[in-house]
């Protein structure tokens, strides 16, 4: 999607599934999404309102490309495509 958007394309992503099973994997993920990170400044990026207090009490250490190539690949019981995993994986920070 973002790649289309960087080539000037608009984008727009629609779901249809039954009521009950509307917001597809939001129901397992409770909203969260996964990206990899290397230091504190690279979260304040997307967490700007983060206090100086939370920085200081809360070692959110660091998840790495590498990682989170890692984690799709084991998750997914290695059938994910390794060029788009690894596209993903590089790419899932950038804005």
């Amino acid at each position: 999607m973002n790649a289309a958007r960087e080539q000037g394309a608009n984008v727009i992503v629609l779901e249809k599934s039954p009521e009950n099973e509307k917001g597809g994997n939001s129901a397992y993920t409770h909203g969260s999404i996964r990206f990899a990170y290397n230091s504190i400044e690279d979260l304040i990026q997307i967490m700007p309102d983060l206090t100086t207090e939370e920085i200081e009490n809360t070692d959110l250490g660091i998840y790495s490309e590498e990682n989170f190539y890692d984690d799709l690949c084991r998750l997914s019981e290695y059938r994910t495509d390794p060029e788009l995993s690894s596209l993903l994986a590089s790419k899932s920070l950038k804005r």
